[in-house]
């Protein structure tokens, strides 16, 4: 037998308790359990081929007890990497919220007084009123006396002094009409007089007409035309 079954032989004739062995054919490396402890006894070349300093470092040994050579130790799994945290780490940190754009040192922002004002825009005209003519003028014509030129509102037409027309004839009444500037033009109205006012060559009687360019009213026997310029 070899060394290591022979200290087992001796330990049980001195009286030893010896609870089981392993590895005694073989004589390499052979455990004896004593109850209390348990004891490797093994050849120096099995010692130094299993490294026994770095496994009982807490390095995890599988080897194969009995008969066979034992088993080569499985390398220790590489431990895994830590997973990494959220997001990039080469992200561009986060602007800071209390930082803001200021203009250079040697910028500044002009005064207001230097602004040019703002320019306001035209109203817009009032539209013309409905009917309303533009601005015209109205002249009387009677023969052998100049024409006469309506200045008012208002025009009375007779034979009385007070008129703005006068017309120096016995078949005119002292008011006979009256002339009136309206927003459609010119109107011609006769005052009741005693011997009429006539339109046209037809002798259409009138008491209220309007006055064109061109038109002719006798008033009386006294013929006068109408000029409306504009």
């Amino acid at each position: 037998p070899s060394s290591a079954a022979s200290d087992v032989y001796k330990r049980q004739a001195a009286g030893g308790h010896v609870i089981s062995t392993e590895g005694l054919d073989t004589g390499e490396w052979v455990l004896v359990d004593l109850g209390d402890a348990v004891v490797h006894i093994m050849q120096p070349a099995i010692r130094a081929y299993y490294k026994l300093e770095e496994i009982w470092g807490g390095k995890p040994v599988r080897m194969v007890l009995g008969g066979g050579r034992p088993a080569r130790a499985e390398p220790e799994p590489e431990p895994e990497p830590e997973p990494e945290e959220d997001g990039n780490p080469f992200d561009d940190p986060a602007p800071d919220e209390d930082f803001q754009d200021e203009p250079p040192e040697d910028e500044e922002p002009p005064p207001e007084d230097d602004l040019p004002p703002e320019e306001e825009p035209e109203p817009a005209p009032p539209p013309p009123a409905r009917g309303a003519p533009g601005k015209q003028s109205l002249t009387l014509v009677m023969a052998n006396r100049d024409p006469y030129k309506m200045v008012t509102d208002v025009v009375t037409i007779g034979r009385g002094k007070t008129c703005e027309f006068v017309i120096e004839s016995n078949r005119v009444s002292r008011e006979h009409a009256r002339i009136l500037k309206e927003a459609g033009g010119f109107v011609l109205e006769d005052l009741n007089s005693s011997n009429g006012t006539f339109f046209g060559p037809n002798k259409e009687k009138v008491s209220r007409r309007p006055i064109r360019d061109g038109d002719e009213f006798t008033f009386g026997t006294e013929k006068v035309k109408f000029q409306v310029r504009k």
